[in-house]
């Protein structure tokens, strides 16, 4: 097993053996949490603690919501699990198939390149035609019977056929430049650079070019918010160039808020959802939250933390790349680099299981520090109520198992982050 060589049990693992017994465990992890969830979810009943916060209706039906999202997610899982070892342990079918349409284009000098897109994009297409019944149950029935989905059947066509292009235009050519670094000696370097300058350009004209493509921008309409947002940024030396609005509504009737840009290019946008749901003051103290992110440069932090992330991944593949006998136990008789690194992502599995855990630990600390910083410009009360009054209306689960938590969510439960918001209100007073 080249350098994944061992034995974990006292069992010699193949490589294909390591990824169905890695896979199979992994799996069986998640479902376990799945089922401490369910419990939790399926106790309808509202405990004491929640009292204040929200009536026994709103929290039957929250529960009732979190319970049907899980279960599809469940369903989904036994449907794409397998689906996805089939589509590894068989891709020299799928392999044979692009190549046969490579040699039809006739490039024999790039052909293992051109091969190689027309795989991924294969494979793409696959888990597009598999997904699809998925997306369309869970916007048109399981959001629609709660609520949330506004889309319509065009809205929903329009978006998969703009995502494709998206996805030939810009995944098209980044995958061709990524596949041909792999082939160099130094590659772990030179991907590294790749993804770096990659991530900083899309993360400039997403919200310029590609954004706009899905939802419309427009100003902020409310009455007062736009001085109030212009105060607040004033007040933190903030350097607000653009303030938006943009309709949500369209897609969901979950809302949201955000602030993006670089250095003194910085911009907010508030879904229409969020601005109908709370009022100015608010919607004030959760920006004030968002800026306690910039203010303690989390995106920044999350941006060098996925690139060393990425820099040891590089690093471990580097390490196998070169063993034929990888490719071998799959049907391939050389060293492709797209089959290579298709296998050691599946691989990586466990490893990156792991680093869920410990990235959303840190999320959550950072959700704490950018909460903290709202209590001390004086917006905590007011982020307590707004923050009650989204989890109300976006359903969340407000008595999550905390296993389940740890490994799953971003932000920290909503009652444990409302009582350290409340302990920290009486300390500053």
């Amino acid at each position: 097993m080249g350098f994944l060589e061992g034995q974990v049990l006292g069992v010699k693992l193949s490589y294909q053996e390591f990824i169905i017994y890695s896979t199979a465990v992994l799996w069986i992890f998640l479902r376990w949490l799945d089922v401490r969830q369910l419990g939790r979810l399926s106790n309808t009943k509202r405990p004491k603690h929640l009292e204040k916060m929200v009536e026994e209706d709103a929290f039957k039906s929250s529960q009732e919501y979190g319970a049907a999202k899980l279960y599809f997610s469940m369903f989904r899982s036994m449907v794409e699990t397998p689906k996805d070892m089939y589509l590894l342990f068989n891709s020299t079918m799928i392999w044979t198939v692009a190549l046969d349409l490579a040699k039809k284009i006739g490039s024999e000098k790039h052909e293992i390149l051109i091969t190689s897109l027309i795989f991924i994009y294969l494979n793409s297409l696959i888990d597009l035609a598999v997904g699809i019944p998925f997306s369309l149950y869970f916007d048109f029935v399981l959001e629609e019977k709660f609520g949330f989905n506004k889309k319509t059947i065009r809205l929903f066509i329009m978006d998969q056929l703009k995502t494709q292009a998206l996805t030939v235009c810009i995944l098209g050519p980044f995958m061709a430049i990524f596949l041909t670094l792999l082939t160099y000696e130094n590659f772990v370097l030179y991907v590294n650079v790749f993804i770096f300058v990659f991530t900083f350009v899309m993360m400039q004209i997403y919200p310029t070019l590609i954004w706009p493509l899905f939802n419309e921008f427009s100003d902020v309409t409310k009455e007062g918010l736009k001085d109030d947002i212009q105060k607040l940024c004033d007040s933190v030396s903030y350097p607000l160039t653009g303030l938006y609005e943009i309709d949500g509504s369209k897609r969901s009737g979950h809302s949201n808020a955000m602030l993006y840009g670089f250095c003194n290019n910085k911009r907010i946008v508030l879904f229409d959802t969020i601005t109908k749901q709370l009022n100015n003051e608010e919607i004030i103290a959760v920006l004030c939250h968002e800026l306690g992110h910039w203010q303690y440069w989390h995106v920044i932090q999350g941006f060098v933390i996925n690139q060393v992330n990425f820099f040891i991944i590089l690093g471990g593949f580097s390490l196998c790349s070169k063993d034929l006998s990888m490719y071998q136990e799959f049907g391939y008789s050389t060293m492709i680099p797209v089959i290579g690194f298709t296998i050691y992502s599946k691989l990586l599995e466990p490893v990156q299981a792991l680093m869920t855990v410990i990235i959303h630990g840190i999320q959550r600390f950072w959700e704490y520090q950018a909460d903290s910083y709202a209590i001390e410009h004086k917006k905590g009360n007011e982020l307590i109520t707004a923050l009650e009054k989204i989890s109300k209306e976006n359903k969340a689960s407000l008595d999550p198992d905390p296993f389940y938590s740890t490994y799953h969510y971003t932000h920290p439960p909503i009652v444990d982050r409302l009582n350290v918001m409340r302990e920290n209100l009486k300390k500053a007073k």
